[in-house]
């Protein structure tokens, strides 16, 4: 049975939602609706999904582009009333799926140095084994960036971020996001560079 509960506020204009099925002997139901707490109005959760994970729990990491708190890396607070906002910032947050089936809040993540219109949460990507997360930045003033965090005992922890080699103004790198299932490979899709002639390279640094 699906253990489903909608409960919906209408006065939350485009806080955003995540909803979850589940595939069973009789076809697919609706198994969890997740909303951000605290809700923020506009924040566009749920822009961005990725899940990972096995029998005995699943992560769920949702992106909100548009996010507006003023706080920092991954002790950011979640709550708007108590930072000096920072509009389309944006951010991420990490659910936990228990073995019993029960959904959590685990984490909210934002930039390590926030910035007004630079969509943090755009894109978003987990490896199978839950290790490692990689969040895209796509609209910042350089181009965009894709910070990464690797999982440890006491949470998230911020790693680095990444850049192409040319990346500049209005590349939208880290528009789109793929980890591969070990966290060792890393896409990045960046919709708007504007190289060259057509070429493909290899190798470290490239």
């Amino acid at each position: 049975d699906s253990a489903f509960e909608e409960l919906i506020s209408e006065g939350d204009s485009r806080v955003g939602a995540v909803y979850v099925f589940r595939r069973g002997d009789s076809g697919w139901v609706r198994d969890a609706y997740i909303k951000p707490d605290p809700a923020q109005r506009r924040g566009y959760f749920g822009a961005s999904v990725a899940l990972a994970g096995d029998a005995q729990g699943y992560t769920l990491l949702v992106g909100a582009p548009e996010d507006r708190t003023g706080g920092q890396g991954v002790t950011a607070d979640p709550d708007p009333n108590n930072t000096v906002p920072v509009v389309n910032s944006g951010a991420a947050y990490v659910f936990e799926r228990a073995a019993s089936g029960a959904w959590s809040q685990y984490s909210y993540i934002k930039a390590e140095t926030p910035s007004g219109g630079a969509n943090f949460g755009w894109s978003v990507s987990l490896s199978q084994d839950r290790q490692w997360a990689a969040v895209g930045q796509p609209s910042s003033a350089d181009g965009g960036v894709v910070s990464l965090y690797r999982r440890l005992p006491a949470g998230w922890n911020f790693v680095q971020t990444l850049q192409g080699s040319n990346t500049e103004s209005e590349d939208d790198f880290g528009a789109a996001l793929q980890l591969d299932a070990s966290g060792e490979t890393l896409l990045v899709g960046a919709a708007g560079e504007d190289g060259g002639s057509a070429s493909l390279m290899g190798g470290a640094g490239s």
